[in-house]
């Protein structure tokens, strides 16, 4: 997975060229998860409040992460690593084999857009990333 993102710009001719911050955090990412370029993933994002304050208009568009569990536990069961992102505030997930969460954790924005770059599939609701 490291390989896939560093040669991303090459592959796609933009403009974008990760940071050592990036870089370093895919590096963690490979050690601390198991990632590999042989991997199936699926970038999970499910609207929540608590990234923009004081706008009540969107809450309609939110989702409850815990009503897709079993859909995570399916995926994963079929050998899926389903990588969710989004923000600090979210809502915990329990614990499965196969998901990584990383609204735990700190990193820069653009790992977000690279890993739906290197997704099977994009799996949630209309935001972040596409909203």
């Amino acid at each position: 997975m490291v390989d896939f993102f560093r040669n991303m710009q090459s592959q796609f001719n933009t403009a974008m060229t990760p940071q050592n911050q990036s870089n370093n955090f895919y590096d963690f990412m490979v050690k601390q998860y198991g990632l590999t370029d042989d991997d199936n993933v699926i970038v999970l994002h499910l609207r929540e409040d608590g990234f923009i304050t004081g706008a009540d208009h969107h809450k309609l568009r939110n989702s409850n992460p815990l009503e897709y569990v079993d859909a995570i536990k399916w995926l994963c069961k079929f050998g899926y690593k389903v990588v969710r992102i989004g923000h600090q505030h979210m809502t915990p997930l329990p614990s499965i084999n196969g998901l990584i969460d990383l609204t735990l954790k700190n990193r820069p924005a653009e790992v977000d857009i690279f890993l739906c770059a290197r997704a099977k599939f994009y799996y949630g609701s209309l935001s972040g990333p596409v909203g």
